[in-house]
């Protein structure tokens, strides 16, 4: 995007499949959007949301079809100014070993999804939804295959969001280690 720019990126349908073979960057000095959707696919080599200051960049994983809609990685998602939204019903995920999700201090990860790749939080916020058994299929809370680390960097620390209200709560469920305030 040129300064001061909005650009929207919207990938719709079950049989609707996108190769990114280079880096994506969403919001590098405007503000970038993605939506993902109906069971689509996006295959990316990296993406970064909001690359420099001033910059904002979204990305929202949704699926209002019986399709899981799916973001594969080759490396890295990096999350510095904006936010990445994994609704239910849909994953993250990647074929290689060394790919994940990087949150940095303007960053902010949330939602329900499912996220088969490992996790830095590194002085981001992570906000899990809320667990509900009410429409379409049942909300577990914000699923993690993998590592969850949480870091603190000199000028602020990584904030896992956990809701508690009468009516339930949020949960972050982590497959493998989940390390807070460490890494």
């Amino acid at each position: 995007d040129a300064d001061g720019t909005i650009g929207t990126l919207a990938i719709n349908g079950s049989k609707t499949e996108v190769f990114v073979t280079e880096k994506m960057r969403l919001g590098s000095s405007g503000n970038g959007s993605l939506f993902l959707d109906g069971g689509s696919l996006l295959h990316a080599a990296d993406i970064d949301v909001g690359d420099y200051v001033g910059s904002q960049g979204f990305i929202q994983l949704s699926s209002q079809s019986a399709d899981e809609t799916r973001l594969q990685l080759d490396d890295q998602i990096t999350i510095n100014s904006g936010a990445v939204d994994v609704q239910n019903h849909t994953r993250v995920f990647s074929e290689e070993s060394n790919s994940g999700i990087r949150v940095k201090s303007n960053g902010v990860l949330l939602g329900g999804g499912i996220i088969d790749v490992d996790f830095v939080n590194n002085a981001g916020i992570v906000e899990p939804d809320e667990i509900s058994m009410e429409g379409r299929g049942a909300y577990l809370g914000l699923r993690i295959y993998g590592e969850y680390v949480q870091k603190a960097t000199t000028s602020s620390a990584g904030i896992l969001q956990i809701t508690v209200n009468d009516l339930g709560a949020s949960l972050l469920d982590v497959t493998e280690d989940a390390v807070i305030g460490g890494g």
